[in-house]
């Protein structure tokens, strides 16, 4: 019901609908996806309907009721990657990566089953996990022409699509999340942080965070005695995080690990020149960061 018919989503710029920028089929826009939802939810393929298919157990709905199970809805679904560009672009801010999300999830229901493959991009991070215990054996195994065409067949993964390879777990050898690191960073005194002790709110902007969000991540660290928090002197309304020696320490670890990766994936691909470029480009932007 939000669609308008306005056609934005029609457009051949900026980042709204890929898939139709890609396709140019009116079927692959927000509005034509948007039309197909409607027209499902509300029941207008249905029993009555002329050339609607059948649900997967053979019987139609009837007339009037959501067919959750059209083939031919699924399919103009199947290229939406969710990402969400419909949301921010569209004027009438239309979803479809949430209403495809509901519509899947009634499908699921009325079927009683979830398919195999969504079960595990469901559970992606369970597997990446798995391999990353021991990346190089997984990656040998995944390139290996059975174990590919099995992949392929389960996921439904294009044979040309190359897939991704599992490293090291960054976790296991700095026990961190990226906010965690983020924090203990913004509280150090190389990053201006006088005294190692930084405003809770000040903290919360320098990571992009929330305060609430800022006040989960400040109580890990606090668990893990590598944050405290004291009260600010100046005004004791509000609380200051201060790093501790062991923060301290696990900051510079956390460092070294982050510089090696740089160097391991991005600068040693450059050449001399590149670098010296890219350098240029960093002290234009923040001036003295390139010294």
């Amino acid at each position: 019901e939000q669609c308008n018919g306005a056609g934005v989503c029609r457009k051949r710029g900026g980042v709204m609908c890929p898939s139709y920028q890609a396709t140019l089929d009116e079927r692959h826009s927000t509005r034509g996806r948007g039309n197909a939802l409607r027209l499902a939810i509300t029941g207008q393929f249905s029993s009555r309907g002329m050339g609607v298919p059948a649900h997967a157990s053979g019987e139609r709905p009837p007339h009037g009721e959501p067919n959750w199970s059209d083939p031919e809805t699924i399919k103009t679904l199947d290229l939406c990657l969710s990402c969400k560009a419909c949301k921010s672009e569209c004027p009438s801010n239309v979803d479809i990566s949430r209403l495809k999300a509901e519509y899947t999830a009634q499908r699921y229901k009325r079927e009683q089953r979830i398919p195999l493959a969504a079960t595990l991009i469901g559970n992606v991070r369970v597997l990446n996990r798995l391999g990353a215990l021991a990346p190089d054996l997984a990656n040998w195994f995944n390139a290996t022409k059975p174990a590919r065409a099995v992949i392929n067949k389960v996921m439904g993964i294009h044979a040309q699509r190359s897939m991704p390879r599992f490293s090291k777990s960054l976790y296991r050898s700095e026990p961190r999340s990226v906010s965690s690191r983020s924090a203990t960073r913004s509280t150090s005194d190389s990053h201006g942080a006088p005294d190692r002790r930084l405003r809770m709110n000040e903290l919360a902007e320098s990571v992009l965070l929330t305060v609430s969000g800022i006040t989960r991540v400040v109580d890990r660290l606090v668990r893990d005695g590598l944050v405290a928090r004291e009260r600010c002197q100046t005004d004791r309304r509000g609380l200051n995080a201060v790093l501790t020696e062991a923060g301290a320490d696990a900051f510079l670890a956390a460092r070294c690990t982050h510089l090696r990766g740089v160097r391991e994936r991005f600068l040693s691909r450059l050449d001399r020149t590149d670098q010296e470029r890219l350098g240029a480009i960093w002290e234009a932007l923040l001036p003295g960061s390139a010294a």
